[in-house]
This record gives structure tokens, C-alpha cells and sequence, in this order.
């Protein structure tokens, strides 16, 4: 029987785009083990430890950073994220499909790797509505919403680095799209697979 090793789905896409939204309707229709990232930044009204980030101290985070505890790291914004090396590996090694929320910076880390990486990239439909929905959380200043909006422009030049975008312009329909590729997805062919296929000759069992 062949024994795969699980994928990693990446999501990464401007702050306000929705990703998080997306993430959560994806994770109630299919099978994914939702890694959970470290952060140095101040814990949000509507967030919990464990459950939106784990929050950790710059210091502590930067320990972490020099025992090689991140499979990747980024800082944005002044703070540092980061997923977890170790966690992300077990649930790999046993098959199971991993979904990561991280920044652009952070995905081409994950890709260096080697790891069998799919990496979507979420778009807003326009910039407008990419203020609107920054205006809407109610958690940042004008000013920190301009510098998110300056930075999404810049993020733009990432998008040629991953494998599939999506325009978040209605989610229930970029959540049907997000799940169709994940199918796609794991029924394409991979080195391992085609190893094993070689090994195995006639007679294989899936």
C-alpha cells in the first residue's frame, strides 16, 4: 500500500483580503490539520491563545528563531510569525494534508524546503474594497490601513511565485474554488507516487 506523505497548502494574500474567512469554511468541508503560527504581536479583541496564534514574546521568538524551531518565519508590521517545524512535520509524516495562513515571505521558505508546497495566492477584487474591509475589522487606525493598502501593492510582485490566485470577490464561490483545486490537487502525480508505481509493478494496491 503506498504510504503518502501529506501536502502542504499554502494560503498568503493581502491583510483584509480574507483569507482567514476562507481558511475557516475550507477547514469544515475537508480534511486539513490547520497549523497554527507563532506571533510576537498583541493578541487581537476576538482572538484566542492556541486557537488564532500562539503569543509569544519578541525575545522568546527570536530564541525560538536561533533553535531552528520555525520551518518558516517572517516579520511584517514590526512583529515576527512563524510555523512550527515540529508540528508541521508530524502531521505530514503521518499523510495528513497541512493548511498554512502565512505571509509571502513565509511561503517561499516553505517551498525552499522541498516539501510538496501549493501555493494560492488571494486577491481582493479591487483595492477599494480591499479599504473597506481593513475600515470594517475596527482594529486598526487610518494610518496603519494605509500602510496596509501601500504594502498590498507590493505584495502584487509575489504573485508570479505561486501556483494558483483566487479573487475573493464573493467567498462562498472562492471557497468552491479553493476546495476544487485541493481536489485537483491530490490526485496529481508526484515523484513519490511514480517510485513507488515503478517498485511496485503489477499487482499495486492503493
Amino acid at each position: 500500500m503506498f504510504k503518502r506523505r501529506g501536502r502542504v497548502f499554502v494560503i498568503s494574500g493581502p491583510s483584509g483580503v480574507g483569507k482567514g474567512t476562507l481558511v475557516r469554511d475550507v477547514l469544515k468541508q475537508r480534511s486539513l490539520h490547520l497549523s497554527i503560527s507563532y506571533t510576537s504581536r498583541e493578541p487581537r479583541f476576538n482572538e484566542e491563545e492556541a486557537k488564532s496564534y500562539h503569543f509569544i514574546s519578541k525575545d522568546n521568538f527570536k530564541k525560538m528563531i536561533d533553535e531552528g524551531a520555525f520551518a518558516e518565519w517572517a516579520e511584517v508590521y514590526g512583529n515576527y510569525y512563524g510555523t512550527p517545524q515540529r508540528e508541521l512535520e508530524k502531521h505530514l509524516a503521518r499523510g495528513e494534508d497541512v493548511i498554512l495562513e502565512i505571509e509571502m515571505l513565509g511561503a517561499g521558505q516553505i517551498r525552499k524546503m522541498g516539501e510538496d508546497a501549493v501555493l494560492i495566492f488571494v486577491l481582493p477584487p479591487n483595492l477599494n474594497m480591499l479599504e473597506e474591509r481593513l475600515s470594517s475589522r475596527g482594529t486598526e487606525s487610518e494610518e496603519a490601513i494605509a500602510q496596509r493598502l501601500s504594502c498590498a501593492m507590493d505584495e502584487l510582485k509575489y504573485l508570479k511565485d505561486y501556483d494558483y490566485y483566487l479573487v475573493n470577490n464573493d467567498i462562498e464561490n472562492t471557497t468552491r474554488q479553493l476546495l476544487a483545486i485541493m481536489e485537483a490537487e491530490s490526485h496529481s502525480v508526484s515523484d513519490a507516487f511514480l517510485t513507488y508505481l515503478d517498485k511496485a509493478g503489477r499487482g499495486f494496491s492503493l
